[in-house]
């Protein structure tokens, strides 16, 4: 028997269903649309359980996209007519990465931040957010990151929560000490990188207290914040929310090298990193940190690292909806961030059926 895999709607697993194939050679369609979160729509024929036909389909938010199935004697082959898609051999592809939000009443928040974000400072130019001369200014970022939280405590009532931040990588040849950073994360010590039972206030005063780091190559250790925040030690049946708040790019398997970047080996890249969050249980919110007139103030060398920065924090969110900037209201972003699809995915995933064509 011909079925295709498809995410149910009422329960989110995934579930096999008829394929809608007649007579030989005779081609009938499928229109389905990507799971919340997924990048690719994963189409997977099977033929009696075993993968007959396997091809993934770069896919928008909410896109309707029709698939073509026909049947040969030996062979079942799916295409979409008018689109790029992957073909790939049948056989049984990894477990595509779907999460499933908590129900309860438990949650698990670390903020992590940049602690090279630089911001305008009047005619001094750009100021770290975390140092000294702007703690005005941070403390406002600060207590709107807390509103928001409160927000969310509303609805999960038993918080835990901490506050890190991200520096640079180590460069040992680098002899200016102004551009040497500080850390790589903050707090240094793994074993006080942990979510604990802590109320808003406790929350706020550990983001006051984050130092600022310089960033050295423009290439930060935001992949190593994420990797950091691997390690919190989240509860097994909380909700769990990671927000992001910086401003500057970390090391990618995508993203060609900036030449302003030091060929320094890194032991993380954002892309692994987030896949392992999401597999996790981790749910990811941004706030790429755009303050009005910050771009005309970098280098002209550096033209495109604000642009490829922008990328990355979309990209990292779990959702597109999920990606704010800092002028944003915060507290109206988590307050759509509480009512979450039944089900969330990353990169490659079945789709949802809308119809079957005839």
């Amino acid at each position: 028997m011909l079925t295709l895999d498809v995410l149910d709607r009422a329960t989110g697993e995934i579930r096999r269903v008829p394929l809608p194939l007649a007579e030989q050679n005779e081609p009938r369609a499928a229109t389905l649309k990507p799971a919340p979160g997924a990048d690719r729509l994963q189409v997977l024929v099977r033929d009696d359980g075993k993968v007959a036909s396997w091809i993934e389909i770069p896919a928008q938010p909410g896109e309707h996209l029709t698939v073509q199935f026909e049947i040969a004697p030996t062979t079942v082959r799916a295409f979409c007519p008018n689109r790029d898609f992957l073909l790939l051999p049948p056989e049984e592809p990894p477990q595509p990465l779907l999460l499933h939000p908590s129900k309860g009443e438990e949650l698990d928040l670390l903020i992590l931040i940049d602690g090279t974000c630089l911001h305008p400072a009047g005619p001094q130019g750009l100021e770290y957010l975390l140092g000294p001369r702007l703690a005005d200014v941070w403390r406002d970022f600060a207590k709107r990151l807390v509103e928001s939280a409160a927000v969310a405590c509303a609805r999960y009532p038993k918080l835990w929560a901490m506050a890190a931040a991200f520096g640079d990588q180590p460069m040992p040849a680098l002899a200016n000490p102004f551009l040497k950073p500080v850390y790589l994360i903050h707090p240094p010590i793994p074993d006080v990188r942990r979510l604990e039972p802590i109320g808003i206030e406790q929350l706020e005063q550990q983001l006051l207290v984050l130092p600022p780091s310089p960033g050295g190559d423009f290439l930060d250790a935001l992949a190593d914040g994420l990797h950091a925040a691997r390690q919190a030690r989240w509860r097994q049946s909380s909700r769990k929310l990671l927000i992001v708040f910086g401003n500057s790019p970390g090391y990618s398997l995508i993203d060609p090298p900036d030449p302003m970047t030091n060929l320094a080996v890194r032991e993380a890249s954002i892309e692994e990193e987030i896949d392992a969050l999401h597999q996790s249980g981790v749910e990811i919110m941004t706030i790429f940190h755009d303050p009005p007139g910050a771009e005309d103030l970098y280098s002209a060398d550096m033209p495109d690292l604000l642009a490829r920065a922008r990328d990355q924090y979309a990209r990292l969110a779990t959702l597109p909806e999920w990606a704010q900037t800092s002028d944003a209201d915060f507290s109206a972003a988590i307050k759509k961030w509480l009512d979450p699809p039944l089900i969330l995915a990353r990169g490659a995933a079945p789709g949802l059926r809308v119809k079957d064509a005839t």
